[in-house]
């Protein structure tokens, strides 16, 4: 997936004012002097690209997935997924950014979303001629701008994203992750803590924290997602999901 918002023009606007110095005997007064640089706001570039991975071979995958193997039905609570995404960008245009999020109100292959707005984010149950469901499983993710392995501060082993632990990244930062939010909910334009989960890039960074002002390192470069739900209520013999993945480029 690729999307090119493109390039323009730099107009640049420099304005120097210098008023004298007075010198009289041993009097010196003060002066002012003001230099400003002005870009158009077209001014700039801003491409982008996005690839899916498997955790540990680095091989392309098609979808994101989690092994069964190591979750525990009605136990299991947080997990990652086996599969991460890349995101590569140049970003030096002030006005874009770039968003993630579900629409699992659109979803198709039996994951459609029905119910309270205010609960449609999430791994959608999967129900037979995609009739909807309204039950979901919680879904989150965390960036990185470098790979990660195992974090040896997590209790359990390598899980990397968890909403609610205090985990370090490789910059020193304490989030764990941030939830996935979802565009049919009710306050996903009201929200500031959503709002906030949903920008991962932008002139201020990358996102590596849920505080709407937890953003920063430089919004060029190679950027790794990785995905981790909530399997504490899952049932046996169910398949969750969604196929809404949204990454959004979009202007400021």
């Amino acid at each position: 997936m690729k999307k090119i918002l493109g390039m323009a023009a730099v107009l640049v606007f420099l304005t120097a004012t210098v008023v004298s110095n007075a010198y009289a005997q041993l009097n010196l007064s003060q002066s002012t002097c003001t230099a400003t640089v002005t870009f158009d706001a077209s001014a700039g570039t801003f491409t982008w690209n996005v690839s899916l991975k498997n955790v540990g071979t680095g091989t392309n995958a098609q979808q994101i997935l989690w092994s069964t193997n190591s979750i525990t039905i009605g136990t299991t609570r947080w997990a990652d997924a086996s599969v991460y995404a890349v995101l590569t960008s140049t970003l030096t245009r002030g006005d874009r950014k770039i968003q993630l999020y579900t629409r699992n109100h659109q979803n198709t292959n039996n994951y459609l979303f029905v119910g309270s707005t205010l609960a449609s984010a999430g791994l959608v149950k999967q129900v037979a001629g995609n009739a909807g469901s309204n039950i979901t499983l919680p879904f989150a993710f965390r960036i990185f701008d470098s790979t990660v392995t195992v974090n040896a501060n997590q209790g359990a082993a390598s899980v990397k994203v968890h909403p609610y632990s205090a985990i370090p990244t490789p910059n020193g930062y304490y989030d764990g992750g941030m939830y996935m939010t979802d565009a049919y909910a009710g306050d996903f334009n009201t929200d500031a803590n959503k709002m906030a989960y949903r920008t991962i890039l932008s002139q201020a960074g990358f996102r590596y924290g849920g505080d709407p002002s937890e953003m920063g390192g430089a919004p060029t470069g190679t950027f790794y997602i990785y995905f981790g739900a909530d399997f504490g209520k899952a049932m046996g013999g169910s398949t969750y999901g969604t196929n809404t993945v949204t990454f959004h480029g979009m202007t400021e």
